[in-house]
């Protein structure tokens, strides 16, 4: 009974090492975004980076920053020559691009921003959708319709609605900057 007992062991064992096949990857499409640096100073130069992970096929990205004082900013798309960012699995985008002849700049008010990345395989149209304005027709980035606290939530809101895709929030804080003895 007991040499049973062990070849049943050595067996379940053997069973669990043995051949089944290797998990797939995740197909499932997922957007990081983030801050460099992750708590900038007023003044000080940022990037904002958006990469894409699984799924397939080219997404059009949207970007908005949501400052302290509640207005909401539309980063992406703007009128720049690289404004209409699209975005493949693995690869990643930069605000401003690395080639770009301008900086972003951290602001005040100090205190917690709200970063929205939108991604979406259908062709953005957000000023024909009605939800971003430019101001006139030399304006480089359009301006979010609404603007107030609840105005970053409504507009992802929006967004799948209209635009069914993906999205990823982060917070980031813009601190003052470190004062010289």
């Amino acid at each position: 009974m007991r040499k049973l007992a062990i070849l049943a062991s050595v067996t379940l064992a053997l069973t669990a090492c043995g051949g089944s096949p290797s998990p797939q990857a995740d197909s499932n499409p997922v957007l990081n975004v983030s801050v460099n640096p992750a708590t900038p100073q007023a003044g000080q130069n940022i990037t904002f980076t958006v990469s894409l992970t699984g799924g397939s096929g080219t997404w059009n990205v949207a970007l908005f920053n949501q400052n302290p004082d509640g207005s909401v900013d539309q980063v992406y798309p703007n009128r720049l020559p690289e404004g209409q960012p699209t975005l493949t699995p693995g690869a990643t985008l930069n605000f401003p691009p690395p080639e770009a002849k301008y900086v972003f700049v951290a602001a005040g008010p100090m205190g917690t921003n709200t970063l929205l990345a939108y991604a979406t395989q259908k062709p953005l149209d957000l000023e024909g959708e009605g939800l971003s304005r430019y101001d006139n027709s030399q304006a480089q980035f359009a301006s979010v319709v609404g603007q107030g606290f609840d105005t970053l939530s409504s507009l992802r809101a929006k967004l799948k609605l209209v635009f069914s895709g993906i999205s990823k929030v982060i917070q980031y804080e813009v601190i003052s900057p470190a004062s010289t003895p």
